[in-house]
C-alpha cells in the first residue's frame, strides 16, 4: 500500500465520518452483521 492509497482511504474515511456519527456507523455495522447472521442461520429449504 503506497502513500497515495493511504491518503485516498483516509480522505474517504473522513468523508464518511462527516456523513455519519460514530453511533450511526456502529448501528449500521450491527444491522449488517445481524442481516448476515440471519442469512447464515436461515435454513435453505
Amino acid at each position: 500500500m503506497d502513500i497515495k492509497e493511504v491518503r485516498t482511504s483516509l480522505s474517504l474515511i473522513s468523508e464518511y465520518k462527516k456523513k455519519f456519527t460514530a453511533s450511526e456507523m456502529y448501528d449500521d455495522y450491527q444491522n449488517k452483521k445481524r442481516f448476515i447472521y440471519c442469512l447464515i442461520d436461515r435454513p435453505l429449504y
